[in-house]
C-alpha cells in the first residue's frame, strides 16, 4: 500500500496544512490510509487502542461468509477416530501401569489424586481395554476384535446395450407424443413401425428385424424425412448396385432431394439423402468427407451381409469408424440372433440399440418345385411345403412323375442312346 499524505488539524495553528512536516511542526502526520477512505482525526488516532475490541477466536469467528451457503466448522474436535483396522496408541498405552506417572502428573497440575476408575472413564476411548502383561498381547487382542472382515466388493452391474422392445404392445398415444410427424403415409403404420418412429424422434439407434414385405422401409423413410426436417443428411447403404438403383428411384419420387453414389454412377452428390453401397461409405470415412460432418442417420439395409466371408469386413469397418454423433438404423429379415448382434454393436459404439422384431410374416412362405425346362412348361409348379410348414407328399410325387414323362419324351425325340466303343483309338479334341 502506498503512503498518502493526509492533512490533520494542527494543535498549535488550528488549521489544515498540506506542507511537509518541519522540525517543531505538529500539523502533519504520515498515514497509510487507502484512497477513498475517511480520514481519521487526531482524536480517533488517540482513542483507537481503547476502542479496539478483543476478538474471541473460539466464539466470535464467522463460520459462513456472506453470500455463501456453507462455511467452516470451527468446533473443537474431541479426538480423532482411527481408521478401520488401525488402533489408537493412546488407547493402548492407557491401561498399562507405567509406574506412578499419574501421581506425578496430578501433583504437577495441583489437582488432588482421584480414583483410578475416574481416570479411565475420562479417557477419550469409548470403551476401556482389558489389562495385559505386554503391549504385544494387548495389540493382538484389540486387533482381533476391532478389525472386521471387509465385505466382498459387489459385482458391477453389467451394462445392457441391446434393449428389446415389445412389438405387440399397442402405441395408443402415438399422435399425442408426435403431434406433427415428419412424414405422413396413406395407411396407418403398424405397431412395430410406430415404436421405431418413437425411438427415431428421440435420436436413438434401432435395429428392425422384420420379415420380408413387413414394412422395414417405412422406418428408413421416416429417418430421411426427419433429417430433411432437421436440415441434416442421411445415408442409405445397400449391399448391391441393383438395390441401390431401385431405392434411388423410389426415394427420388417420394422426397425429391436424393442422390446416388456407386462405383460407376454419381447423381446429385450434394443431396440431403444419399443412396450408396457400403464400400462407398467406407471410402468416404477414410477420406474424411465433408458429408460426414452433417450426417445424422446411417441406414444399413440387409445388414446380415456382415456375415459374408469376403465383404463382411466392410460393414465392420464402417460401424467402427462412424462418429459418435451419427445414429444407426439396422434393417434385416434374416438375422436369427438379433439381440446378440445388437449387443455387440452397442458395446462397440458405447450406446444402446433398441431391437424391434416381429414374429408375424405378412407374406406366407411356401416352397414349390419347378420341373420345366422350356417356356411351355414354366407354369408347372408343384407345392412341397406350405406356409404352416407341412410337407405335401402328393405334390412331390406329381413332380417326380412329370419329370419322368418329360425325360421319356426327350428320349423318343432324339432316338436311343448310341453304344460306346471300348478299346478304340483315343479321340482328339
Amino acid at each position: 500500500m502506498a503512503s498518502l499524505l493526509v492533512p490533520q488539524i494542527c494543535s498549535k495553528k488550528q488549521n489544515s496544512c498540506f506542507c511537509h512536516p518541519q522540525p517543531g511542526c505538529l500539523c502533519m502526520v504520515w498515514s497509510t490510509q487507502p484512497g477513498g477512505m475517511d480520514e481519521p482525526t487526531l482524536t480517533d488516532l488517540s482513542t483507537r487502542e481503547e476502542a479496539e475490541e478483543e476478538i474471541d477466536f473460539e466464539k466470535d469467528l464467522l463460520a459462513v461468509p456472506p453470500g455463501f451457503k456453507k462455511g467452516m466448522d470451527f468446533a473443537p474436535k474431541d479426538h480423532l477416530t482411527p481408521a478401520p483396522g488401525l488402533l489408537s496408541l493412546s488407547c493402548l498405552l492407557e491401561p498399562l501401569d507405567l509406574g506412578g506417572g499419574d501421581e506425578d502428573e496430578n501433583e504437577a497440575v495441583g489437582q488432588p489424586e482421584g480414583p483410578r476408575g475416574d481416570a479411565v472413564s475420562a479417557s477419550p476411548c469409548s470403551a476401556p481395554l482389558a489389562r495385559a502383561s505386554s503391549l504385544e498381547d494387548l495389540v493382538l487382542k484389540e486387533a482381533s476384535t476391532a478389525v472386521s472382515t471387509p465385505e466382498a466388493p459387489k459385482p458391477r452391474p453389467q451394462e445392457q446395450w441391446a434393449i428389446p422392445v415389445d412389438a405387440t404392445s399397442p402405441v395408443g398415444d402415438f399422435y399425442r407424443l408426435i403431434p406433427q410427424p415428419a412424414f405422413q403415409w396413406a395407411f396407418e403404420p403398424d405397431v412395430f413401425q410406430k415404436q421405431a418412429i418413437l425411438h427415431l424422434e428421440r435420436h436413438d439407434s434401432v435395429f428392425v428385424a422384420a420379415h420380408t414385405s413387413a414394412g422395414k422401409t417405412v422406418v428408413a423413410e421416416y429417418a430421411i424425412a426427419l433429417a430433411q426436417k432437421h436440415m441434416t443428411r442421411t445415408i442409405y447403404t445397400s449391399p448391391i448396385k441393383a438395390l441401390s438403383n431401385q431405392k434411388f428411384r423410389d426415394f427420388r419420387n417420394t422426397f425429391g432431394d436424393v442422390g446416388l453414389l456407386t462405383g460407376d454412377v454419381q447423381l446429385h452428390p450434394e443431396a440431403s439423402c444419399l443412396i450408396m453401397t457400403t464400400e462407398i461409405l467406407r471410402s468416404m470415412l477414410y477420406s474424411g468427407s465433408d458429408v460426414i460432418r452433417d450426417l445424422e442417420w446411417v441406414i444399413f439395409d440387409e445388414v446380415h451381409y456382415i456375415n459374408d466371408a469376403e465383404r463382411g469386413v466392410v460393414w465392420e469397418e464402417v460401424l467402427i469408424m462412424l462418429p459418435d454423433h451419427v445414429s444407426i438404423i439396422l434393417l434385416s429379415a434374416t438375422v436369427p440372433n438379433a439381440l446378440e448382434f445388437a449387443d455387440w454393436i452397442g458395446r462397440l459404439k458405447r450406446r444402446q440399440i433398441y431391437v424391434i422384431s416381429t414374429v408375424t410374416r405378412p407374406v406366407p412362405l411356401e416352397h414349390y418345385l419347378f420341373t420345366g425346362n422350356s417356356p411351355k412348361t414354366q407354369g408347372e409348379l408343384f407345392l412341397l411345403l406350405d406356409s404352416r410348414g407341412a410337407f405335401h407328399t402328393k405334390g412331390y410325387y406329381a413332380a417326380v412323375e412329370a419329370k419322368k414323362e418329360r425325360m421319356s419324351k426327350h428320349a423318343q425325340t432324339f432316338g436311343a442312346k448310341q453304344p460306346t466303343h471300348q478299346g478304340g483309338p483315343a479321340q482328339g479334341f
